[in-house]
């Protein structure tokens, strides 16, 4: 292999930006090179471009796909079988991030024998999202040679509702950077001055987008309880999104509007998240952020919802605090017991920083994904276990 790297094509046709485009970058970019040779299948829409363009900065062969006007073009699959011919990987990886036109491009490449993996990118699907899920796409994971997921229940739900062997399905979560440690410490002092952080007023950051079912009106109530209960503190919502004027009213009518601040959104920002006492992720449902990672490897006590992508990671009171989603009393709750026991927070900090240190850096991933690559190439002597977890 080394003489001869393999023929890798990444594959994500879809439209946004998200969990599946950093997974791609991260690969793209981290595999060593004498192993592989890199393509990266695209969108020709425009919201990709910004990706096509750091790929091909790097020196990475981009190729953008259109889409068929209707998934009965009879031309698609020859389109795509000639360019597969064109390109004659060894191995495909498609990033199924919930759009059908990768899909058809793992179809297309499995009927050619070519070995593909699909990572399918958890956006948060129930049970029933998975079980209305069309034949044509569980005949395509199917016929893959293996299958990725982020989570152990999109894991155990694709294996039960697709009839797919679990051994055939591998759980490899997301990562995060290594701490830099060279980040100056007089930053984050200098943001909890700029907050007027004070030993008996915490600093919680909540870095969550500011959508639906994102929790912010969740956690807005848990902190206008501990507003009655005479308990002063900052929270600083690190993110920006369409849900923010509606917040801020909320923030005014509960009289807490003073202990709110919504930061504008610029690079650079891992110094508030490091000023932080407490990081929160109050969220209802959705895909795992990969800010809990940032938090954590940070040495920051996390109070999050006990979600399953959450869960997934986080274990209640040894390296963060979980409370039923939805629960805004469950979560003030928390809050307060973190900032009055703040021997016990520092301890979950460092199990957390532990915690994502043993098995959640983009390092530990791409190691994770390389072995199932050996596997779907059959180089592999036996199926490893391997996950990020």
């Amino acid at each position: 292999m080394e003489e001869h790297p393999v023929r890798l094509v990444h594959v994500d046709l879809s439209h946004g930006i998200g969990l599946a485009e950093r997974t791609l970058w991260e690969l793209a970019t981290r595999l060593p090179r004498e192993r592989y040779a890199v393509r990266v299948w695209l969108s020709a829409a425009g919201s990709a471009d910004g990706l096509a363009e750091a790929l091909e900065a790097r020196g990475f062969g981009v190729e953008r796909i259109d889409e068929p006007g209707s998934r009965w073009d009879p031309r698609t699959p020859f389109r795509l079988w000639l360019k597969l011919r064109r390109e004659r990987p060894q191995l495909v990886h498609v990033h199924h991030a919930g759009e059908p036109a990768s899909l058809r491009v793992a179809r297309a490449a499995a009927a050619d024998g070519v070995p593909v993996l699909i990572t399918r990118h958890d956006l948060g699907a129930s049970d029933a999202d998975v079980a209305a899920t069309p034949p044509e796409i569980r005949r395509v994971y199917q016929r893959a040679d293996l299958i990725v997921t982020a989570s152990r229940g999109t894991r155990e739900r694709l294996a039960r509702t697709f009839g797919i062997p679990r051994d055939q399905v591998r759980c490899i979560s997301y990562g995060t950077e290594a701490v830099d440690e060279e980040l100056d410490p007089g930053l984050a002092r200098a943001w909890r001055v700029h907050l007027g952080v004070r030993p008996l007023r915490p600093l919680w950051v909540c870095p969550l987008r500011l959508d639906r079912e994102r929790g912010h009106e969740v956690l807005l109530d848990a902190l206008a309880e501990l507003r009655r209960r005479e308990l002063d503190f900052m929270l600083a919502f690190l993110a920006d999104g369409p849900l923010r004027p509606e917040l801020e009213r909320r923030a005014e009518a509960a009289g807490i509007d003073r202990q709110v601040r919504f930061i504008e959104v610029v690079p650079g920002l891992d110094s508030l998240l490091a000023a932080a006492d407490a990081v929160v992720f109050p969220m209802l449902e959705g895909p795992l952020p990969l800010t809990l990672l940032d938090a954590m490897g940070r040495g920051r006590p996390v109070a999050a919802s006990a979600i399953e992508v959450i869960a997934d990671i986080v274990e209640d009171g040894v390296n963060g605090r979980l409370v039923p989603a939805g629960d805004p009393l469950a979560l003030a709750d928390v809050l307060e017991s973190l900032h009055r026991r703040p021997d016990a927070a520092l301890k979950l900090g460092r199990a957390a920083a532990e915690r994502v240190r043993d098995g959640f850096t983009w390092d530990r991933v791409i190691d994770a994904y390389e072995d199932a690559y050996d596997e779907a190439l059959g180089l592999a002597s036996f199926a490893p276990e391997r996950t990020t977890r």
